[in-house]
């Protein structure tokens, strides 16, 4: 079976997706299945973007901006119909955070 190779997008998407409620950069980078160099190439850039911010207890926490950004990807990709498999919960987490704009 060959390995499904993501875009840079996926990948941004998917941190960002792990990264709804809080999390420590572990947990982060688990949720998302990323490697620990795949997460350096791109947390700096998330931060430095204010997609995601690092708390007082050094938690990973989307921002506003990095949901107005999950929000087009999303509808992107429905348009697109370059729906990846997600994981149920992700999902879930996601459309919450939604219903409170």
């Amino acid at each position: 079976m060959k390995p499904k190779y993501r875009s840079r997008i996926e990948i941004i998407s998917s941190i960002l997706e792990a990264s709804v409620e809080g999390a420590k950069k572990s947990k982060v980078m688990h949720r998302s299945f990323v490697s620990n160099t795949q997460f350096k190439l791109y947390i700096d850039h998330l931060i430095d973007k204010n997609l995601l911010r690092i708390d007082s207890e050094s938690n990973l926490t989307i921002t506003t901006k990095g949901l107005d950004f999950l929000d087009h990807y999303h509808i992107l990709e429905k348009m697109l119909d370059l729906t990846i498999g997600k994981h149920s919960l992700k999902d879930d987490v996601y459309s919450h955070y939604l219903l409170r704009k």
